[in-house]
């Protein structure tokens, strides 16, 4: 009793010394200050609660919590959620953004388009990672960057959320049916021999494997996208998935028309390039 008491007031004593500012935030282990949002606040007082606990205790919790971050591909320590950078449907995208100079940045995509427990989630995790490495392997890691599937689980009510982790794609990202109109399509892909080879075989792949029967995802907003800049362009699927229909309804002539729309652009540009053999990159 005595024991948790003296805790109990070294917790209460250290927020009180960093909210009131009689301590510098990094007398408790902490980078920074308190943030300005919420997330940023409840990480800084749960570091100044574990700054104040004996390491068994630490080591304890971490170990009935299950935390374990040996399986991800980098470490927490070194990224800071920055906040929602997109959201579509059942999907929440955010920023995990490098605090290391040199080290890439993130999206966490956290997904609610399935409830229920822990094993629940993970088969449906393990259906979206066949569905992935499917069309990676048909469109190769240079169109489908590597994604990362995993279960989390919060302390908030909601329970355990399929997740994954994607490589955060720096400069331009237009989607390749809104953002760009066709003129300005044609003349990418007659100015980029890369990416005009890119974009030939996708539609030749997703005809050939019978994708557009099985519905792949090219109707949600910056799915299919052109990255990077002017004249260094490439065609990336941030996206990899098919659709999860909604109440049995059918998509597949709204896919099917952007895949020929896409041919019918590629005929056309490939028409005009004179400059020697096309080149694919997978």
């Amino acid at each position: 009793m005595e024991r948790r008491d003296h805790y109990r007031a070294r917790v209460s004593m250290a927020l009180e010394d960093v909210f009131v500012g009689r301590a510098a935030p990094d007398a408790y282990g902490l980078s920074s200050g308190l943030g300005g949002t919420k997330y940023e606040k409840l990480v800084a007082v749960l570091g100044i609660v574990k700054a104040c606990m004996p390491e068994c205790v630490n080591e304890r919790i971490s170990r009935s919590l299950g935390y374990d971050t040996s399986g991800l591909p980098y470490s927490p320590r070194e990224y800071s959620l920055r906040g929602k950078i997109g959201q579509g449907g059942f999907n929440k995208v955010y920023l995990l953004e490098s605090l290391v100079e040199g080290n890439p940045s993130f999206t966490l995509k956290l997904s609610w388009f399935i409830r229920g427990d822990s094993k629940a989630l993970l088969n449906e995790a393990r259906h979206q990672r066949d569905e992935y490495e499917e069309l990676r392997s048909a469109f190769g890691k240079k169109i489908v960057p590597e994604e990362n599937f995993f279960i989390a689980v919060g302390i908030r009510k909601e329970g355990p959320v399929m997740s994954s982790l994607q490589l955060f794609q720096t400069g331009p990202i237009r989607d390749i049916f809104v953002g760009l109109n066709r003129e300005e399509l044609i003349q990418k892909l007659t100015h980029n021999q890369r990416l005009l080879g890119q974009v030939s075989k996708f539609v030749d792949d997703v005809a050939s494997q019978g994708f557009v029967e099985k519905e792949i995802d090219l109707l949600g907003k910056d799915n299919l996208v052109v990255v990077g800049e002017e004249g260094k362009e490439a065609l990336l699927l941030l996206d990899p998935h098919f659709r999860i229909p909604h109440s049995g309804d059918n998509r597949e002539d709204e896919i099917r028309t952007r895949v020929d729309y896409l041919a019918q652009i590629a005929h056309e540009a490939m028409s005009t390039f004179t400059e020697g053999p096309m080149v694919v990159t997978r």
